[in-house]
Protein backbone atom coordinates (compact mmCIF):
# COMPACT_ATOMS: atom_id res chain seq x y z
CA UNK A 1 0.00 0.00 0.00
CA UNK A 2 1.23 3.59 -0.75
CA UNK A 3 -0.06 6.87 -1.59
CA UNK A 4 0.29 8.62 -4.85
CA UNK A 5 2.23 12.15 -5.74
CA UNK A 6 -0.72 13.37 -8.37
CA UNK A 7 2.17 15.93 -9.60
CA UNK A 8 4.64 12.81 -10.70
CA UNK A 9 1.65 11.07 -12.16
CA UNK A 10 2.11 13.23 -15.48
CA UNK A 11 4.75 11.78 -16.93
CA UNK A 12 7.15 13.53 -14.68
CA UNK A 13 5.97 17.49 -15.05
CA UNK A 14 7.99 20.02 -13.51
CA UNK A 15 5.41 21.98 -11.88
CA UNK A 16 2.16 21.13 -11.38
CA UNK A 17 -0.34 23.33 -13.93
CA UNK A 18 -2.03 26.36 -12.09
CA UNK A 19 -5.55 25.55 -12.00
CA UNK A 20 -7.67 26.48 -15.25
CA UNK A 21 -4.40 27.43 -17.30
CA UNK A 22 -2.48 25.11 -19.57
CA UNK A 23 0.76 23.72 -18.44
CA UNK A 24 3.55 25.87 -19.43
CA UNK A 25 6.26 23.28 -18.74
CA UNK A 26 4.29 20.65 -21.47
CA UNK A 27 6.63 18.93 -23.34
CA UNK A 28 6.68 20.78 -26.80
CA UNK A 29 7.33 17.53 -28.89
CA UNK A 30 4.24 16.12 -27.45
CA UNK A 31 1.60 17.77 -29.47
CA UNK A 32 -1.17 19.32 -27.43
CA UNK A 33 -4.38 17.63 -28.22
CA UNK A 34 -6.69 19.48 -25.89
CA UNK A 35 -8.92 21.81 -28.29
CA UNK A 36 -11.48 24.40 -27.03
CA UNK A 37 -14.49 22.79 -27.86
CA UNK A 38 -17.96 21.68 -26.40
CA UNK A 39 -17.88 18.39 -26.20
CA UNK A 40 -20.50 15.50 -24.97
CA UNK A 41 -19.71 15.14 -21.32
CA UNK A 42 -20.86 11.87 -21.10
CA UNK A 43 -18.03 9.68 -21.00
CA UNK A 44 -16.02 12.04 -18.02
CA UNK A 45 -19.36 11.62 -16.18
CA UNK A 46 -19.31 7.95 -16.57
CA UNK A 47 -15.59 7.59 -15.46
CA UNK A 48 -16.37 9.93 -12.52
CA UNK A 49 -19.39 7.97 -11.63
CA UNK A 50 -17.60 4.30 -11.69
CA UNK A 51 -14.98 6.09 -9.18
CA UNK A 52 -17.65 6.93 -6.81
CA UNK A 53 -18.31 3.34 -6.69
CA UNK A 54 -15.30 2.26 -5.61
CA UNK A 55 -14.68 4.81 -3.18
CA UNK A 56 -15.17 5.02 0.10
CA UNK A 57 -13.39 7.93 1.57
CA UNK A 58 -15.30 11.58 2.11
CA UNK A 59 -12.32 13.23 0.46
CA UNK A 60 -12.99 11.00 -3.02
CA UNK A 61 -16.57 11.63 -2.62
CA UNK A 62 -15.65 15.70 -1.92
CA UNK A 63 -13.78 15.05 -5.43
CA UNK A 64 -16.16 13.23 -7.47
CA UNK A 65 -19.06 16.13 -6.10
CA UNK A 66 -17.13 18.72 -7.35
CA UNK A 67 -15.96 16.82 -10.49
CA UNK A 68 -20.15 16.58 -10.90
CA UNK A 69 -20.21 20.48 -10.13
CA UNK A 70 -18.07 21.11 -12.61
CA UNK A 71 -19.74 19.12 -15.21
CA UNK A 72 -22.60 20.95 -14.43
CA UNK A 73 -21.49 24.44 -14.77
CA UNK A 74 -20.26 23.63 -18.21
CA UNK A 75 -23.41 21.87 -19.49
CA UNK A 76 -25.04 25.17 -18.31
CA UNK A 77 -22.64 27.23 -19.93
CA UNK A 78 -23.25 25.09 -23.28
CA UNK A 79 -26.81 25.89 -22.76
CA UNK A 80 -26.40 29.68 -22.40
CA UNK A 81 -23.89 29.78 -25.60
CA UNK A 82 -26.46 27.60 -27.47
CA UNK A 83 -29.10 29.94 -27.06
CA UNK A 84 -27.23 33.00 -27.54
CA UNK A 85 -25.68 31.30 -31.01
CA UNK A 86 -28.81 30.15 -32.36
CA UNK A 87 -30.87 33.52 -31.11
CA UNK A 88 -27.96 35.81 -33.31
CA UNK A 89 -30.57 36.06 -36.15
CA UNK A 90 -33.40 37.19 -33.61
CA UNK A 91 -31.96 38.57 -30.48
CA UNK A 92 -30.66 41.93 -30.34
CA UNK A 93 -26.65 42.07 -29.41
CA UNK A 94 -27.13 42.73 -25.89
CA UNK A 95 -29.11 39.89 -24.79
CA UNK A 96 -26.26 37.97 -27.20
CA UNK A 97 -23.83 39.28 -25.42
CA UNK A 98 -25.56 38.54 -21.94
CA UNK A 99 -26.12 35.30 -22.82
CA UNK A 100 -22.38 34.58 -23.97
CA UNK A 101 -21.37 36.62 -20.51
CA UNK A 102 -23.61 34.01 -18.69
CA UNK A 103 -21.77 31.47 -20.63
CA UNK A 104 -18.24 32.79 -19.88
CA UNK A 105 -19.46 32.93 -15.71
CA UNK A 106 -20.33 29.00 -15.74
CA UNK A 107 -16.94 28.20 -17.45
CA UNK A 108 -15.25 30.05 -14.73
CA UNK A 109 -17.25 28.61 -12.49
CA UNK A 110 -16.47 25.16 -13.72
CA UNK A 111 -12.75 25.69 -13.82
CA UNK A 112 -13.09 26.72 -10.15
CA UNK A 113 -14.82 23.11 -9.88
CA UNK A 114 -12.23 21.09 -11.83
CA UNK A 115 -9.31 23.17 -9.03
CA UNK A 116 -11.29 22.15 -6.76
CA UNK A 117 -11.95 18.90 -7.73
CA UNK A 118 -8.21 18.04 -8.18
CA UNK A 119 -7.46 19.61 -4.76
CA UNK A 120 -9.81 17.27 -3.02
CA UNK A 121 -8.44 13.87 -5.28
CA UNK A 122 -5.11 14.89 -4.13
CA UNK A 123 -5.90 14.64 -0.31
CA UNK A 124 -7.31 11.35 -1.11
CA UNK A 125 -4.58 10.27 -2.30
CA UNK A 126 -2.37 10.67 -0.15
CA UNK A 127 -3.95 10.50 3.27
CA UNK A 128 -5.39 6.61 2.85
CA UNK A 129 -3.84 3.56 1.91
CA UNK A 130 -4.43 2.53 -1.87
CA UNK A 131 -3.77 -0.74 -3.54
CA UNK A 132 -2.24 -0.72 -6.95
CA UNK A 133 -5.65 -0.62 -8.67
CA UNK A 134 -6.63 2.41 -7.23
CA UNK A 135 -3.57 4.25 -7.46
CA UNK A 136 -4.23 3.38 -10.90
CA UNK A 137 -7.62 4.87 -11.15
CA UNK A 138 -6.38 8.18 -8.77
CA UNK A 139 -3.45 8.71 -11.64
CA UNK A 140 -5.92 8.61 -14.57
CA UNK A 141 -8.61 11.09 -12.93
CA UNK A 142 -5.45 13.56 -12.47
CA UNK A 143 -4.88 13.29 -15.99
CA UNK A 144 -8.47 13.67 -16.79
CA UNK A 145 -8.81 16.46 -14.58
CA UNK A 146 -5.87 18.22 -16.49
CA UNK A 147 -7.46 17.76 -19.52
CA UNK A 148 -10.74 18.84 -18.69
CA UNK A 149 -9.29 21.98 -17.15
CA UNK A 150 -7.20 23.27 -19.97
CA UNK A 151 -10.31 22.44 -22.48
CA UNK A 152 -12.38 24.37 -20.28
CA UNK A 153 -10.49 27.05 -19.93
CA UNK A 154 -9.63 27.47 -23.96
CA UNK A 155 -13.27 27.84 -24.42
CA UNK A 156 -13.40 30.69 -21.43
CA UNK A 157 -10.74 32.17 -23.75
CA UNK A 158 -12.31 31.33 -27.08
CA UNK A 159 -15.81 33.13 -25.72
CA UNK A 160 -14.27 35.91 -24.21
CA UNK A 161 -12.23 36.75 -27.55
CA UNK A 162 -16.05 36.27 -29.09
CA UNK A 163 -17.34 39.03 -27.05
CA UNK A 164 -14.82 41.19 -27.37
CA UNK A 165 -15.09 40.87 -30.99
CA UNK A 166 -18.78 41.51 -30.79
CA UNK A 167 -17.96 44.79 -28.77
CA UNK A 168 -15.85 45.98 -31.37
CA UNK A 169 -13.11 46.11 -28.84
CA UNK A 170 -9.56 44.74 -28.04
CA UNK A 171 -8.76 41.57 -25.92
CA UNK A 172 -6.80 42.85 -22.82
CA UNK A 173 -4.99 39.83 -20.73
CA UNK A 174 -4.63 41.44 -16.93
CA UNK A 175 -2.73 39.12 -14.50
CA UNK A 176 -3.86 35.74 -15.94
CA UNK A 177 -7.15 36.80 -16.35
CA UNK A 178 -9.39 38.42 -19.14
CA UNK A 179 -10.73 41.65 -18.97
CA UNK A 180 -14.26 42.27 -19.27
CA UNK A 181 -15.73 45.91 -19.97
CA UNK A 182 -19.09 44.63 -19.34
CA UNK A 183 -18.06 43.25 -16.03
CA UNK A 184 -17.27 46.44 -15.00
CA UNK A 185 -20.13 47.87 -16.70
CA UNK A 186 -22.36 45.32 -14.21
CA UNK A 187 -20.14 46.40 -11.10
CA UNK A 188 -20.34 50.61 -11.78
CA UNK A 189 -24.14 49.81 -11.75
CA UNK A 190 -24.43 47.98 -8.95
CA UNK A 191 -22.30 50.73 -6.71
CA UNK A 192 -24.73 53.51 -8.49
CA UNK A 193 -28.08 51.90 -7.12
CA UNK A 194 -28.08 52.29 -3.07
Amino acid sequence: MSTIDPQASAASQQDAPSPCHPCPCRDESTPLVIRPEWIPLDEVAQTWADFSLCASHAHALQAVGTAFLALSFEMSAHTHYAQASHGLWKLTPPVVAQGIGAAIADLGEACQQWASAFLWLERFANEACHDEEMLTAVRALFQRIREQQQRVWLLLVRLQEKQRSMQDQPLFVHLGHLSSTLAAAVKEERRACP
